[in-house]
C-alpha cells in the first residue's frame, strides 16, 4: 500500500511521457535490453494466479525505470522520474506473503504486459484509461509488442459483454 501525494502526480506524469519518448525513441535498437528490463523489473501478482511471474502485466514504476538504467537507457529520464515518484510517495508499506516477495515496490505501479490481450487491446485504444490520449506509453506498448502480435488476426474483438472487475485499494485517511 502507498500513500500518494494526489498534487504530484502530474509531475509524475511529464517525467513518465519524457521518459517513455526516450525508451520508444531507442525502440528498434534497444528491444532486447528493454525485455530484459520488463522480465527482471518487480511484478505485482495482477493476474491472480499467487505469484510474480512474466505473466504478471503490473511492475512496480521504480524498479523498472532502474531496471532500464542499469541497460543504459533513457538516463537523464529516468533520474527525473525517480524525483518525481520520491515526491509523490509520501509512504509506503510493503510485505511479503507467501510466494509473493513484494521487497522492491516502491508505491506506484506501470501497465506492461508480456504479451497482447484483450486487456491489452482495451488499454492501447482510451477504452481502459482515457488518460492515455495525452500520453505516449500506449504507444510504446504498441511499438513494443507489435512483433507479438499475429499477423492477419485483429486483437480487437469488439465491445466487451460482461463487465471487467479490477480491484484498486484505497486507504482512506479520516481528518481528526
Amino acid at each position: 500500500m502507498a500513500l500518494i501525494q494526489s498534487d504530484k502526480m502530474g509531475d509524475v506524469n511529464i517525467a513518465l511521457q519524457s521518459w517513455a519518448n526516450n525508451l520508444l525513441s531507442q525502440m528498434n535498437t534497444a528491444r532486447d535490453k528493454i525485455a530484459l528490463a520488463r522480465d527482471s523489473s518487480q511484478k505485482v501478482d495482477s493476474n491472480g494466479d499467487g505469484s510474480l511471474t512474466e505473466k504478471d502485466f503490473y511492475l512496480d514504476l521504480w524498479d523498472l525505470e532502474k531496471k532500464m538504467a542499469s541497460q543504459g537507457l533513457a538516463l537523464g529520464e529516468g533520474d527525473a522520474l525517480e524525483v518525481a515518484i520520491n515526491d509523490a510517495v509520501v509512504r509506503i508499506e510493503q510485505s511479503s506473503i507467501g510466494h509473493l516477495d513484494y521487497s522492491n515496490v516502491h508505491g506506484l505501479t506501470i501497465y506492461f504486459p508480456w504479451m497482447p490481450s484483450i486487456g491489452y487491446s482495451m488499454y492501447v485504444r482510451d477504452q481502459e484509461y482515457s488518460s492515455l490520449r495525452m500520453g505516449v506509453w500506449d504507444e510504446f506498448l504498441e511499438g513494443f509488442l507489435a512483433d507479438l502480435q499475429r499477423t492477419g488476426m485483429s486483437i480487437d474483438l469488439g465491445a466487451v459483454r460482461t463487465p471487467i472487475i479490477f480491484y484498486q485499494f484505497l486507504p482512506t485517511v479520516l481528518k481528526p
